[in-house]
């Protein structure tokens, strides 16, 4: 319960003219919340790679582990019970799941679900007159979720934490850690280290596995799938992985991005044949099926994107001090786009009658009836101070999730 309170009162201290997630931290505490050793210490690629530009990038993923952090550092008594990794400790079940913090939000058919921190999975099957708690195998935050069926559906978060329904989310399995994940990147690239460039990735991946057998996997940031079987996960230091078969395999495909700095991977979404990845310092990439390779698009600006938004003929990528650019060209121009913001736009969705609809950590929301050319400022009571996710339900209606839970509203009509 002290936990809880140190987020909400985190997340609502920042001033409302800028972005409520974003203001700097200082390094000490960032590094072994972020991508460190589960007691506390830097690895060696924690070090290696950390730059102040990226310490200030607290997207809704990073967020929590932060506070997290900080409170145990501070309050772990002397003589504590042996530490017992959040993968291999299932979800406490909580008395009000809906009001604790949560970081992402899909519909599974008719089903509305959440999912957020220490593993905790909601869903409501009465358009958010109640929630249920899912059963969740481990208690790492988890930032993302995907359902490409009303049944199937995909969860990840930190520690590569992959997670499986088959239940329409009510039960899960795990799928994948980041150990499985670098153990099987390291075989993968092995057996291609003579083709150009794989020994390069290699010697990447050997650092990676090194640092997650001693807790310091990178986490998993989004996750898409196209149907039941095919799909990506994406995530930090240019993690991505393909599966084929349903999550019985998975593929790394950090080789086939063009991501030589190895910028965080925050977002992947499909809009009709074509597949896009956003991520740090203004990067958007675009899938090439002929060279089957994401190639970087030129956006003008350093501005990290937390998320994208797809819809008919139209991508935008958003982000950090209210940065959102457009494309109506599948990707080859973007324009920028005023929402009249500085606060970080964390999530985006679309409504049943078209209106598309960005959300900030600001607790501010934005609607376009235009195609995204221009966003206006809207009020809905919602009583969530700090958004980090919204999915479309119905003509009008709209699922938060945020500091203080998940809620269902509607906008004003147009």
């Amino acid at each position: 319960m002290f936990v809880d309170l140190v987020v909400s009162h985190l997340v609502n201290t920042a001033g409302s003219r800028g972005p409520r997630l974003a203001p700097p931290v200082r390094c000490r505490f960032l590094q072994p919340c972020r991508f460190g050793r589960s007691d506390g210490r830097q690895n060696s690629r924690t070090r290696a790679n950390h730059r102040c530009g990226r310490g200030n990038i607290l997207s809704r993923h990073i967020l929590g582990s932060i506070c997290i952090f900080c409170v145990i550092a501070v309050t772990r008594p002397a003589a504590a019970a042996p530490f017992v990794p959040p993968l291999e400790t299932p979800a406490k079940h909580h008395v009000r799941p809906a009001h604790a913090p949560l970081v992402a939000v899909a519909s599974a058919g008719q089903r509305i679900l959440a999912v957020g921190l220490r593993g905790t999975i909601v869903y409501s099957d009465n358009r958010g007159a109640s929630w249920s708690q899912a059963t969740v195998p481990a208690s790492s935050d988890l930032v993302s979720v995907d359902f490409p069926t009303p049944q199937k559906g995909w969860a990840v978060g930190h520690d590569g934490l992959i997670l499986h329904s088959t239940d329409g989310g009510k039960t899960w399995i795990r799928r994948l850690d980041g150990r499985q994940a670098s153990k099987r990147a390291v075989e993968h690239y092995s057996k291609h280290k003579d083709e150009a460039g794989q020994a390069v990735v290699l010697k990447q991946e050997e650092r990676i596995m090194a640092d997650a057998e001693q807790g310091g996997a990178p986490p998993f940031l989004d996750v898409m799938f196209e149907n039941e079987r095919s799909g990506f996960v994406v995530g930090a230091f240019n993690r991505i992985f393909r599966t084929e078969d349903g999550g019985q395999s998975w593929v790394p495909w950090m080789d086939r991005v063009e991501n030589p700095q190895e910028l965080h991977i925050y977002a992947i979404r499909r809009a009709g044949s074509q597949i896009y990845m956003a991520g740090e310092q203004g990067a958007v990439w675009i899938f090439d099926a002929t060279a089957q390779r994401f190639v970087r698009a030129s956006i003008p600006t350093k501005a990290t994107f937390f998320g994208l938004l797809v819809a008919p003929d139209i991508v935008l990528a958003y982000g950090m001090r209210g940065a959102v650019f457009r494309s109506t060209d599948q990707g080859r121009t973007w324009g920028k786009v005023d929402v009249g913001s500085l606060a970080g736009i964390t999530s985006g969705g679309v409504t049943g009658d078209g209106r598309l609809v960005l959300v900030g950590s600001s607790g501010e929301v934005w609607q376009s009836s235009e195609k995204g050319a221009r966003f206006s400022r809207v009020g809905v009571a919602t009583g969530i101070p700090s958004y980090f996710a919204v999915t479309g339900l119905g003509k009008q209606g709209l699922a938060f999730a945020g500091s203080t839970g998940v809620r269902v509203a509607s906008l004003p009509n147009k």
